[in-house]
């Protein structure tokens, strides 16, 4: 499973989420700046995950901005996003106890939906 994690700044709120799905559930994650990164790099990295984690219902307009929920032939990105509304960054350190176990009980509850969501690739065999 892949999951593009998405906050501001991409470092403190998106850091915590990434680093818990990666080293407590064994998720590929990674975490990514709103205000930082271009729309280019938010779109591909967009593409290539399975969800989108919105850290704070706040960024919706940056998240837009960017053209993250637009639904084009083969292409939909609103239909990935799910919102972890962590609030604004009063932390300062992702790796910050509070923050870490807010997100964790967060994982806890939501990545066994995550997984059962994503449609499993048929093989062919030759």
């Amino acid at each position: 499973m892949k999951v593009l994690c998405l906050c501001e700044a991409g470092v403190v709120r998106s850091g915590a989420m990434a680093w818990i799905l990666k080293y407590h559930f064994d998720v590929d994650a990674i975490a990514a700046s709103l205000a930082k990164n271009s729309s280019r790099t938010l779109n591909e990295l967009a593409d290539w995950a399975d969800h989108i984690i919105l850290m704070d219902k706040t960024l919706k307009g940056l998240y837009l901005r960017h053209g993250l929920c637009e639904i084009t032939p083969g292409r939909d990105l609103a239909s990935k996003l799910i919102l972890c509304d962590v609030g604004t960054d009063v932390w300062k350190n992702p790796f910050h106890p509070e923050l870490l176990g807010i997100v964790h009980q967060w994982a806890i509850a939501f990545v066994p939906q995550l997984r059962r969501a994503i449609p499993r690739k048929v093989m062919a065999t030759a």
